[in-house]
């Protein structure tokens, strides 16, 4: 999994990011460090019912533009629908084991990753997942997806291997 010492660890259209957010009743925060740009964006609010993940990202596209997101052309919908499956499976405490590989199987196990789940399942229904972007991570691809969750939008990264298992899948 892409993470270490509390931060999500990726890259966004070639550039090194590290993020995290979180919150509690009366509070949210989000935060994303780009270590190679020298570019780092907190934000903070007195609410805990907004996820602000997206903020960040959309305050380092203006002195980053080349990280900024957009929706593209689905280069391959049948892989696409396949991932929207399964994450449909995960939201709803059902996944097939079969498209997972055994690190994410042995996780998908754990009482974190039904939190996950019954958290997302709060938005509502997955209404859509929309593909934005691909990159390769060495031998992996990550893939980017806009989702329409109730009245929510939210963002997911899946990690496919070279094998097409899925080794990872996280809002970002």
């Amino acid at each position: 999994f892409s993470y270490g010492f509390g931060w999500i660890v990726d890259r966004e259209r070639g550039h090194r990011a590290l993020f995290h957010s979180g919150g509690t009743r009366g509070f949210s925060s989000a935060i994303r460090h780009y270590p190679d740009d020298g570019v780092t964006v907190i934000v903070l609010a007195n609410r805990g019912d907004r996820i602000l993940d997206q903020i960040p990202l959309e305050i380092a596209a203006m002195i980053l533009p080349q990280i900024a997101r957009s929706e593209t052309a689905d280069p391959d919908g049948r892989r696409s629908e396949r991932l929207e499956n399964a994450l449909r499976g995960f939201i709803a405490a059902k996944p097939d084991p079969r498209e997972f590989t055994p690190a994410m199987r042995l996780f998908l196990s754990t009482a974190t990753a039904r939190g996950l789940g019954e958290w997302i399942a709060s938005h509502g229904e997955l209404k859509s997942l929309r593909y934005v972007q691909s990159e390769r991570m060495g031998p992996d691809a990550v893939l980017r997806y806009r989702a329409a969750i109730g009245g929510a939008e939210l963002w997911f990264s899946f990690t496919l291997t070279a094998n097409n298992e899925i080794a990872q899948i996280y809002w970002w």
